[in-house]
């Protein structure tokens, strides 16, 4: 990223009780890169401890709340948020479920979910290893050095429509 002067920043989330850091990080960026599967340390067996699930086994628990967080919150600026992961399936039923719970289609494609007012943009991108499994594009599958140019064009297309009438 910095190849690019793209000024990032990593957060290594370990326990629950940083989810309001996080919640802080996620609402001052522009654009957040987040894991469908959130490693967090509890008080659980080892051979847990790589799961993200909620008691009911639920994956991606974490990621789920602080995208309904910011999308409750309806940011008055262009916010891109990067689900970048190696889940396919429940990723693209979460986005679906976000079309539903807001009653309108706001999936432009099976990868993308749209705001109604047009200033969250939720992409999904898989990392690298997927390929030829669940006849995902090509182009959503992403090398972790092509992530820079990929989420400036991606921020880009949020930024433009909601932008672009203040410059015309």
């Amino acid at each position: 990223f910095a190849a690019k002067n793209i000024n990032a920043c990593l957060y290594l989330w370990k326990n629950e009780w940083q989810f309001d850091n996080i919640l802080k990080l996620v609402r001052n960026n522009d654009v957040s890169i987040l894991d469908w599967k959130i490693v967090i340390q509890k008080q659980v067996a080892e051979e847990d401890m790589d799961k993200d699930c909620t008691d009911n086994g639920e994956r991606g628990a974490y990621t789920k709340k602080l995208l309904q967080t910011l999308i409750d919150e309806q940011p008055a600026v262009p916010r891109l948020l990067i689900i970048y992961t190696e889940e396919i399936s429940e990723v693209q039923n979460y986005l679906k479920s976000l079309s539903e719970e807001y009653s309108e289609s706001n999936l432009p494609d099976a990868y993308t979910w749209i705001s109604k007012s047009k200033c969250i943009k939720i992409s999904l991108y898989f990392k690298e290893g997927i390929e030829g499994t669940h006849n995902v594009p090509v182009e959503r599958i992403i090398k972790y050095e092509d992530l820079p140019a990929t989420i400036i064009k991606d921020f880009a297309d949020v930024v433009i429509p909601v932008f672009g009438k203040i410059f015309r």
